[in-house]
């Protein structure tokens, strides 16, 4: 998306709803639109710059994009109820919140954000309400593409849920501290509105993020009160120390985002057990009631599955995996919760024995409630749409092309033979992958040129197995890079680097341009495109 001042903004959002009551959408329509609420725009705002066709090139954009309903298959042992309880818990401060952070943050147009908001009322509805009394668990899962916005929907789900009374949500992010520190990032801009990192010192300028900045919004309320016990510091999964923090169950809502690994998983359960204590239960370790408990299993094909399991042998230790018991234990421990398993690759979960059940960990993950589909947006780029994939006539599946951006090589045989040991050392890099360091380059100086500014990106070099070699392959490719860097700072054009960039431009990037984005002067490769751009 590219980069808009604030009238900017106002045409585009005007243009985008009058256009969806429009029966068809021909650029025509969309230049029509775009004009006038850009000439009202220019009348109250003067001295304001409006790029109209930009404008009406990102409105087509957005215009074209669709987005599917999620599929669901349901045991119908939870009814819905969701839709009926959001009149009632208006304004919705976590998830109006969080609403407002994508469009107003990240830039999210309104068929994104009504596509985040559908999806997640789906998921929401397959869960249990949380004022329900009585025990009950609920085990579901939710199925989406790789990279297609899985952690923007686990968001949106848990935000609605804090609106819904779950006083504690656990999110299960990955089985790596670097993983792990992303995710609560991610929740501290999308959910907690402060750096956790910095949480006992609210008077630091750099305090508040996320939706924290949303502060002068009558509309949504106060800030909703919330304690993370988890921080996005590396080492800020839940430890020994923090176990202890005396921090009760039964006043504001508490939210943690650790890895799935054995120590932080123990030590919730620990920490479960001392906080039924304290809310006058019978016996510390003894299930907790009154507290609904949601608990998001992010990649929940990875560590989380019991590869112990197997029916009719001995019920011992060593017939369940270690982290799957944790879960299951931690589940047990409350008398209301929901579990959704998030993840691209659900084979291994949807094989989970449904009816394996143990005396302390009570039932498997398998998900008996609802299997949610969420489908991606037309946008979407996945290995299907790249590399392609072979038909099945008999059943009823057609064949598709893959796009013509897949390239072979030849030339990687001495630096990264196929067949290799950990001790191999490659000494330069092969010619093909030096190129597609420069397409790289490229790539990221046309985005900024067209405006995109405020966007990822991103390039995955993934040439071996082994550790080792692939550190030495990383140095390697940093030294290319800096080479690249040097040149493009401090030479002329003359340079090879410079002269292998406007070879590559010419060769692979300006056929593609079309009628689309302008970059230097009549199409021409310009040194400042890269400089400046």
């Amino acid at each position: 998306m590219i980069d808009l001042n604030e009238v900017e903004r106002r045409v585009l959002d005007h243009a985008s709803r009058d256009l969806q009551d429009e029966l068809g959408r021909t650029p025509e329509k969309i230049r029509r639109l775009v004009e006038i609420h850009a000439a009202s725009a220019a009348f109250l705002n003067p001295g304001f710059a409006i790029n109209i066709e930009a404008l009406i090139a990102e409105l087509a954009h957005a215009a074209s994009v669709w987005t599917e309903r999620p599929s669901v298959l349901s045991d119908g042992r939870v009814q819905p109820w969701w839709v009926e309880r959001k009149a009632q818990i208006e304004p919705m401060r976590f998830w109006r919140r969080y609403r407002r952070y994508l469009e107003q943050e990240k830039g999210h147009r309104d068929k994104d954000l009504d596509a985040v908001d559908e999806q997640s009322d789906v998921i929401i509805d397959r869960i249990k309400n949380p004022t329900t009394p009585g025990e009950w668990d609920v085990r579901g899962m939710v199925v989406g593409s790789v990279q297609s916005g899985k952690t923007a929907n686990y968001l949106g789900v848990v935000t609605k849920a804090l609106d819904a009374g779950y006083k504690l949500v656990i999110i299960l992010a990955g089985i790596h501290n670097n993983l792990r520190a992303q995710t609560q990032e991610r929740v501290d801009e999308g959910i907690l509105g402060f750096d956790s990192q910095r949480r006992l010192d609210p008077s630091r300028a750099d305090y508040r993020i996320g939706v924290g900045k949303l502060l002068k919004t009558p509309d949504l309320g106060s800030p909703p009160s919330i304690t993370p016990l988890t921080n996005s510091a590396e080492n800020g999964d839940f430890t020994d120390g923090v176990q202890t923090v005396n921090v009760s169950l039964s006043g504001g809502t508490i939210i943690l985002v650790v890895k799935k690994n054995v120590k932080p998983l123990s030590n919730i359960l620990d920490w479960t057990g001392v906080v039924a204590g304290q809310l006058g239960h019978h016996a510390a370790g003894s299930r907790i009631a009154n507290v609904p408990l949601l608990l998001i299993d992010d990649e929940a094909d990875n560590a989380s599955i019991n590869t112990k399991d197997r029916p009719g042998t001995h019920d011992s230790e060593t017939n369940i995996t270690k982290i799957n018991r944790l879960i299951r234990l931690i589940l047990n421990r409350f008398e209301q919760s929901s579990y959704i398993g998030y993840t691209a690759t659900p084979f291994a979960n949807i094989f989970i024995n449904p009816e394996a059940e143990r005396d302390d960990e009570g039932k498997d993950l398998f998900p008996r409630d609802f299997i949610v589909n969420v489908r991606p947006s037309s946008r979407y780029v996945g290995p299907a749409k790249v590399f392609g994939y072979l038909g099945d006539l008999d059943a009823g599946i057609e064949g598709a092309s893959p796009l013509p951006i897949v390239r072979e090589v030849d030339d990687h045989d001495h630096s990264f033979p196929s067949k290799h040991k950990q001790e191999h050392r490659p000494d330069f890099l092969p010619a093909s992958l030096k190129e597609a360091i420069l397409a790289f380059v490229l790539t990221c100086a046309s985005r900024r040129a067209r405006g995109q500014r405020k966007v990822h990106n991103s390039m995955l070099i993934h040439v071996t197995r082994f550790i080792i070699v692939q550190k030495h392959a990383k140095e390697l490719v940093e030294e290319e890079l800096r080479r690249i860097k040097r040149a493009i700072t401090y030479d002329k054009a003359d340079h090879p680097v410079w002269l292998d960039l406007q070879e590559l431009w010419q060769r692979d990037y300006l056929p593609c341009v079309g009628g689309g984005v302008n970059v230097g002067w009549n199409g021409r490769f310009e040194n400042r495109m890269v400089r400046h751009g």
